[in-house]
């Protein structure tokens, strides 16, 4: 069983042409194990290290995977990181910090982001498309 909450359902079949828009996330989202075990297909708009937002995660553990190109993400151990009002529904605090450091991931490469990870995502000057698997911690 997977069970989302948001203000919009995001289970139209695209947006705006696109498949796997972030606002198609729930149509694309792949049950494996309920809620201990699924994976997320999307498309990752272009975005700049300025727009990117450290995030991180109590509960699950990111498998992030670019699949179409390189994906440049940043990194803070979340030892590092204030506080941060933290989101239990969608498992989520972001962070108005600067990455500490940078590093790109290769299609087919994986990057593992723990609880104690905090990341900045999906950093392209162009669309791609990714899989995030999200694992029960």
């Amino acid at each position: 069983c997977l069970i989302h909450f948001d203000a919009h359902t995001d289970l139209r079949d695209d947006y705006l042409g696109a498949k796997l828009s972030h606002a198609c996330v729930m149509r694309r989202s792949h049950d494996i194990l309920g809620d201990d075990l699924y994976v997320n297909i999307q498309d990752a708009s272009p975005r700049g290290r300025a727009e990117a937002k450290l995030e991180s995660h109590q509960r699950m553990v990111d498998i992030q995977i670019p699949l179409s190109a390189s994906e440049e993400m940043g990194y803070t151990p979340l030892c590092d990181l204030p506080k941060a009002e933290y989101n239990a529904q969608k498992d989520i605090s972001f962070y108005g910090e600067t990455p500490q450091t940078y590093f790109t991931v290769k299609p087919n490469q994986f990057v593992i982001f723990f609880p104690h990870d905090g990341h900045a995502p999906a950093i392209s000057p162009k669309e791609f498309r990714k899989a995030i698997f999200k694992v029960k911690a």
